[in-house]
């Protein structure tokens, strides 16, 4: 045991951080706004309206993330604009295709997401369809929330 303790204080020793590929750091110069810039370079000003006047005329907004990617799926610019702007409306995320991925990851992500959103799992389909029930439930209690709405688009 203690020659087990003698060589990880020698690795502890000789580990430098700079020489770690493993660790993520900020690319130098790569600032907040040519990150948003590089998101929106394919936006045209006409389809930023048309998200825009969508964002505004709605109560609750559904993001629908694909379980492989969800991260790469957000629209983190349209979450950013509604925390500015918007914070009164309701954000949900639906963490579609859930069926090919394992269950153990599907949890982990639903976790990972529930502290940002309340997210569900679904899954189309017409033999085994999964989380209809739950996303029906939750616009119901956003409905009750806005009882002087009456429609729901």
């Amino acid at each position: 045991l203690q020659s087990l303790v003698a060589r990880a204080d020698e690795a502890a020793s000789g580990y430098a951080e700079e020489g770690d590929t493993s660790v993520e750091r900020e690319a130098a110069g790569f600032t907040e706004a040519a990150r948003e810039k590089v998101f929106e370079a394919g936006m045209s000003r006409r389809i930023k309206g048309e998200v825009l006047k969508v964002v505004d005329s709605s109560d609750v907004l559904v993001q629908v993330l694909d379980a492989r990617d969800p991260l790469g799926t957000r629209a983190y610019h349209v979450e950013a604009f509604i925390r500015r702007n918007a914070a009164h409306k309701h954000l949900i995320f639906v963490l579609n295709k859930c069926d090919l991925l394992p269950t153990k990851v599907t949890a982990h992500w639903i976790r990972v997401l529930s502290k940002e959103a309340p997210t569900i799992a679904f899954h189309a389909s017409i033999t085994n369809p999964f989380g209809k029930g739950a996303f029906i439930n939750l616009l119901r209690q956003f409905g009750k929330l806005h009882a002087d709405k009456k429609a729901i688009s």
